[in-house]
């Protein structure tokens, strides 16, 4: 068992630095969450699903910025052409 244990704190050490360096930098610079305030949810323990994450649904995520709002695949492309034609 201690050889186990062993092999899982370099592993665990590796995802603490790619969420920190990778993760975290993404999600703040391309959604209106903070760096912060998405690292305390992702740690947020009362919320946790089988201890992979936290599990935030449609209206929650477009309050915490997130995501701008709520649809589907119809309503994503839309945004996409709209966003498109701003462009041009």
């Amino acid at each position: 068992m201690g050889h186990l244990g062993q092999e899982r704190a370099p592993i665990y050490e590796a995802l603490e630095v790619f969420r920190g360096e990778r993760i975290v930098p993404f999600v703040a610079g391309h959604s209106g969450i903070s760096g912060e305030d998405f690292q305390d949810l992702m740690l947020r323990k009362d919320d946790m699903a089988a201890d992979v994450g936290s599990v935030i649904y449609g209206e929650e995520a477009v309050e915490l910025g997130l995501i701008d709002r709520i649809g589907g695949l119809s309503d994503a492309l839309e945004c996409l052409y709209g966003m498109v034609e701003e462009k041009k």
